[in-house]
């Protein structure tokens, strides 16, 4: 791969099998402590137990990018299944089959064959291992996004610094993304109030030099954010909505 996905990704599986879907949770401005989503980004979960009732949203297309580097999914895997360790160690039980695609590129990266094998680990991400004909398997694809950089080339964090300090932030607490002056403009803005585009513009740009090549955690899980991408969709008169963009 390329240093600048996810424009640089064109080739996508011809036959998708079994559907995985992620979930949108609209709060309403709202933090909703009550509520906890579940590794993968897949369900959400109430305090209370059991799923929340949810819908499929088929006029929402989504483009999945899981894998894009050798470094990002070496951090990725290596957190993300090191976490899973620590969860199982707490004495709470993983789920069949659970972060499996973790479990299986961490072992890459410890063999040394990521690098090698990362085509394979991609088209079988989030689905059995199996065999893969790469002349009648996969197809290219124009997903039509346009990408404008404004704080990163594109390339990956170093893998071993980026590893260290997501382990060191979970011990010592992860840092707060915003800085305090920002806090309550950012607030107003995801609640829908007024703001000054002016102070929008701040609160982004605070926003994304402290998660350019920073450290912190998503969604409660150990998967290393990468640095932020500003995306502008291109129009597609053959979509009724545009797609969702998902990196994790």
């Amino acid at each position: 791969m390329t240093a600048n996905p996810p424009m640089s990704m064109k080739w996508c599986r011809v036959r998708e099998g079994e559907q995985h879907y992620k979930v949108i949770l609209r709060t309403g401005g709202k933090i909703l402590l009550d509520h906890q989503i579940s590794n993968g980004n897949h369900t959400v979960l109430h305090a209370k137990g059991g799923k929340i009732p949810s819908v499929k949203l088929t006029e929402a297309p989504l483009l999945h990018f899981p894998v894009r580097s050798v470094e990002q999914l070496t951090v990725k895997c290596v957190n993300g299944w090191m976490a899973m360790l620590a969860k199982q160690a707490s004495g709470i039980k993983l789920g069949r089959n659970e972060c499996h695609q973790w479990r299986e590129n961490f072992e890459r990266a410890m063999a040394g064959t990521i690098g090698e094998e990362l085509s394979p680990a991609s088209y079988f991400y989030s689905r059995p291992a199996g065999t893969v004909d790469w002349a009648t398997d996969v197809q290219q694809l124009d997903h039509g996004i346009e990408c404008e950089r404004r704080y990163s080339d594109g390339r990956y964090g170093e893998v071993l610094r980026l590893v260290g300090k997501a382990w060191e932030a979970s011990y010592q607490g992860t840092p707060a993304v915003l800085p305090g002056k920002f806090r309550s403009d950012f607030l107003n803005i995801v609640s829908g109030k007024p703001v000054d585009p002016k102070v929008v513009a701040k609160v982004d740009k605070a926003l994304a030099a402290r998660t350019y090549l920073d450290v912190h955690c998503c969604a409660g899980c150990m998967t290393m954010c990468s640095q932020p991408l500003r995306l502008k969709l291109a129009a597609d008169s053959a979509r009724t909505s545009p797609p969702c963009i998902n990196l994790a």
